[in-house]
């Protein structure tokens, strides 16, 4: 089975054997190694997730081959910038998690591994906005998503323990502070509820 002959015959004129034999020497291998690493790396791939690189591929007009490099090269230049700029450190990379428990453990990739870090990312992507809407409301300018998004997180755990939430706090607390240390407490609440009309 592991030294099973398998023929296959090249359909399309991009690449000569010499260029497949170059591109193995490049990486260390040879022809024969070449074309099993390029088979082992599709078998491995989720279907979901090919087809997603092959809809970038159309829709941008470049080989699925760019697709997959300019992502990762994107992810790692924004590793290295982060370690540049915070100095190194121990970084989780949740997408290599496994699960499982006892001798048993698998990999998390596909549509599991997807829903999962979406999940996270529109947790942050929510967090900036809500930084973003804090400073929009007090000029009238958040929308009726914004305003929902706000509410949830007021109202939900997510809110009470984020920053933006302790700021408020401590920006109410100073408030009340200063208006019982100059005595005005009735005349900055008649301004506010002018201002608010």
């Amino acid at each position: 089975m592991a030294n099973e002959l398998i023929q296959a015959r090249k359909t399309n004129d991009t690449y000569t054997l010499a260029d497949l034999d170059h591109k193995a020497a490049e990486l260390g291998m040879n022809r024969s190694e070449l074309i099993n690493k390029a088979v082992d790396i599709l078998m491995g791939f989720d279907a979901v997730f090919f087809k997603k690189i092959q809809g970038y591929s159309e829709g941008l007009h470049i080989p699925e081959w760019l697709v997959l490099e300019n992502m990762i090269i994107k992810r790692m230049a924004d590793e290295a910038a982060e370690i540049e700029v915070y100095g190194g450190g121990t970084r989780l990379l949740d997408e290599f998690m496994l699960v499982g428990d006892g001798a048993e453990h698998r990999s998390v990739t596909g549509e599991e591994l997807f829903n999962s870090l979406k999940g996270q990312y529109v947790i942050k992507y929510e967090r900036k906005l809500v930084r973003q809407l804090l400073g929009e409301e007090k000029y009238g300018l958040v929308d009726a998503k914004g305003k929902a998004l706000l509410i949830k997180y007021r109202c939900g755990q997510a809110w009470l323990q984020s920053d933006e939430y302790k700021r408020e706090q401590e920006i109410h607390a100073e408030i009340e502070r200063f208006k019982k240390e100059y005595g005005i407490e009735h005349e900055i609440d008649e301004n506010i509820a002018e201002w608010t009309k």
